[in-house]
């Protein structure tokens, strides 16, 4: 019984001296917390019209867009997707229409890019112009309520 207990207080003395070494190793400065969102990249492809230094241009528009403000500059955006089969479609979908885009990049905040990759299945589906231009009429629309702040700059985080 005295081994026991002998043993006992020495596997403790040690764990107790272990977890202080390794405790005193531990910067706590340099440790930081990553959320899920920061790890996720919600990339989408968007398909710039346009872009413009002042807001008078914007108005002059006759089309179905988007928009966010930054670098003092309005950025136009006729199109978005998540899916990079979908590019033909609307690359081809674009020309047909007489509409001259540049296709890039962004990232959006994951609410964005949970609903718009909803409607790229729709829009993997859909054939017909008309049906297309609705669907991306609509992602403008919800591009326009969840992924831009007040200030027309895109929510990321």
């Amino acid at each position: 019984m005295k081994k026991t207990v002998t043993w006992i207080l020495l596997c403790i003395t040690i764990g107790i001296g272990m977890g202080t070494y390794l405790f005193s190793r531990y910067d706590k400065d340099k440790t930081t917390l990553v959320s899920a969102d920061l790890i996720l990249t919600n990339k989408i492809y968007v398909y710039q019209y346009a872009v413009y230094s002042n807001q008078e241009n914007l108005k002059k528009l006759n089309i179905d867009y988007a928009y966010e403000f930054y670098d003092n500059k309005y950025y136009v955006y006729v199109g978005l997707t998540t899916n990079k089969d979908n590019i033909d479609k609307l690359n081809n979908y674009f020309k047909s229409i007489n509409y001259n885009t540049y296709v890039k990049e962004i990232e959006v905040n994951n609410e964005f890019y949970e609903t718009l990759k909803q409607y790229d299945l729709l829009l993997s589906e859909a054939v017909e112009n008309e049906s297309i231009k609705t669907i991306l009429n609509t992602t403008l629309t919800k591009f326009e309520e969840v992924a831009l702040d007040d200030e027309n700059k895109r929510i990321t985080s």
